[in-house]
């Protein structure tokens, strides 16, 4: 589970914006995200910029059609996995699968350039909207919470679970999925209060001190963990 991990841990952290409190540091953001959105020709800065846009409040229309054109595009894309799995379910390293390799071969695509963006350039077009907690955007997360792709099925369970949608379609994918992501799917499940989510997180986690870390790194985005890392 440590490799999916570092996975995980290299999608873009694009979810702080500064509190609604402080006004002349908010207003400063919303600002240079407004004129990020307007004036860059770069796709991933106008995504980030409508995300702060969003999760400030100042949203419009076009910066959430911007974030869910980038995650439809990426949910239907149809690259098979692009690694070997074995009879017990475990990714073989990067040893790449055949389905892969023929898909890029019948099509002339770079292998790598497709890897790198079935693991990290799709799922974090769907990040985008999933951390903007944006209602239009629950139709195409469900629709992600499909895809053959594992790595966008998390962060689509992640974008469903911050909006309290789905927690039985989340624990559905999480039992369907490779071992190696079954946690990193389920995990979402402990965004739900009611108990029977929290045993059926616990249960697909299967390790107690994983679910331990999983509540705290929640409470600390939400800003309710008190504990203090030991010396």
């Amino acid at each position: 589970m440590r490799a999916i991990f570092r996975i995980v841990l290299a999608l873009p952290m694009i979810w702080i914006v500064p509190a609604h409190g402080d006004s002349k540091e908010l207003d400063s953001t919303v600002a240079k995200a407004e004129a990020q959105f307007t004036q860059s020709t770069v796709e991933e800065e106008r995504q980030e910029a409508a995300y702060l846009l969003i999760r400030s409040g100042h949203g419009r229309a076009e910066h959430v059609d911007l974030l869910l054109q980038a995650a439809q595009r990426a949910i239907t894309r149809e690259t098979p996995f692009p690694f070997t799995v074995d009879e017990g379910g475990a990714i073989q390293g990067r040893s790449p699968s055949q389905a892969f390799l023929t898909w890029c071969e019948s099509r002339d695509e770079d292998r790598d350039a497709l890897a790198n963006a079935y693991v990290y350039e799709d799922p974090a077009d769907v990040l985008f909207l999933a951390r903007s907690e944006s209602a239009e955007g629950l139709t195409t997360l469900r629709a992600g919470l499909e895809s053959d792709n594992p790595w966008i099925v998390m962060v689509s369970a992640e974008g469903l679970a911050r909006q309290g949608d789905s927690p039985d379609a989340i624990a559905a994918k999480a039992r369907q999925a490779l071992p190696e992501f079954r946690p990193l799917i389920a995990r979402e499940l402990l965004r739900f209060p009611q108990e029977s989510h929290q045993r059926t997180a616990a249960e697909l986690i299967g390790d107690a001190a994983a679910v331990d870390a999983f509540r705290r790194a929640l409470a600390r985005e939400d800003g309710t963990d008190s504990s203090e890392e030991a010396p």
